[in-house]
């Protein structure tokens, strides 16, 4: 586990550039699978029937770690859109086999065809998030490769268990949003920033960083400076409070302790973004 008094300024850039990475991998997956899925379980009902057709009500909701009842009103919907059959065992009436309908089929090819494009694309960012764990791209020893579609559930499995523990360290100090935990990191990482700057990191307009920034400085947890002009412009900065600070600190702790499954992660990422892992 990195120790993040010696690591900070890395470990938080690793923490936001990860954070950004996991809720893009998963609005590609939506993207893939179309945008009326947009519960998280609904997704992983579908490709977990997906990668295992013909598989039994009782083994999905065991992977998945959901109720019999749980799944079957996840089921219902699916059947509705047309994603999912269920078919009787004609050897065991009582029996039921869950398959992708055609139509359904057809998104999660295009799922697994969308994830290994995306995964090339950024294959500079995954290697330069390698780095920042102190990690390179090294071949790795396992015979069997990871599929783009096996690497993003690796991901997503790290993603939301740090997410629920950010998101409750978080909410005691008034922070609720993704792109505000998002934005203490990049602070704490870079001293300083202008407005502009974290809307730029943030893929934000003005108006949605003016919002964010109220809200973080009306929990106590940034200061607002001016700043020296810039082209004759006065300029604003943005810093943690001492109370910011103390949260970042404790997010990055956070991150720092899963530090092994995101790299082991981003390792698998980095096969199939240079196109040796199994599209």
């Amino acid at each position: 586990m990195s120790d993040v008094a010696a690591d900070g300024e890395p470990m938080a850039r690793a923490m936001a550039l990860m954070t950004r990475f996991t809720t893009d991998i998963t609005a590609c997956v939506r993207n893939a699978l179309g945008p009326e899925l947009t519960a998280n379980r609904t997704v992983q009902v579908v490709i977990t029937i997906g990668r295992q057709p013909g598989a039994t009500p009782g083994t999905v909701s065991q992977q998945l770690g959901v109720s019999r009842s749980q799944l079957s009103q996840v089921l219902h919907r699916l059947r509705s859109m047309g994603l999912v059959r269920s078919v009787r065992d004609p050897r065991d009436r009582r029996s039921l086999a869950l398959w992708l309908t055609p139509e359904g089929d057809r998104r999660f090819a295009a799922l697994e065809v969308g994830l290994q494009a995306w995964y090339v694309d950024r294959r500079d960012l995954i290697l330069a998030m390698l780095r920042l764990f102190g990690e390179t791209a090294e071949p790795r020893a396992e015979q069997q490769r990871r599929t783009a579609l096996d690497t993003t559930l690796r991901l997503s499995a790290a993603g939301s268990d740090y997410v629920r523990a950010a998101s409750e360290r978080a909410a005691a100090a008034g922070v609720s949003d993704v792109n505000e935990r998002l934005a203490l990191g990049l602070l704490y990482a870079e001293g300083s920033m202008r407005p502009v700057q974290l809307g730029e990191a943030l893929h934000m307009r003005s108006s949605g960083v003016a919002g964010l920034l109220n809200r973080l400085q009306e929990a106590g947890l940034i200061r607002r400076l001016d700043a020296p002009p810039v082209a004759d412009r006065r300029a604003t900065v943005v810093v943690l409070s001492d109370s910011g600070n103390e949260l970042a600190v404790a997010l990055m702790r956070l991150f720092a302790e899963r530090a092994d499954a995101f790299s082991g992660a981003l390792r698998l990422a980095a096969d199939v973004a240079t196109n040796e892992g199994v599209a």
